[in-house]
């Protein structure tokens, strides 16, 4: 099956949180303030298990990876 955009974005995101935890960033409050919480957000539409998993793959993810696979398109 085709990855949907969530999934996607949720990858990304555990990706972005991993690198901000290591370069000591704080977190994105004006992002939850715009337009709810995105982990949320994805969660109503795909399920715990299927954000957890993506963003534990995003987690794993180098610099590198994150990038090609930002530059991905992640479909319908």
């Amino acid at each position: 099956a085709a990855e949907s955009r969530y999934e996607h974005a949720m990858r990304l995101w555990g990706a972005a949180d991993r690198l901000q935890e290591e370069l000591g960033g704080a977190p994105w409050p004006e992002t939850t303030m715009k337009v709810g919480d995105p982990v949320e957000l994805a969660r109503a539409a795909i399920g715990e298990d299927a954000v957890e998993t993506c963003l534990s793959e995003g987690r794993a993810m180098t610099v590198d990876e994150a990038i090609a696979y930002a530059r991905m398109d992640a479909g319908p």
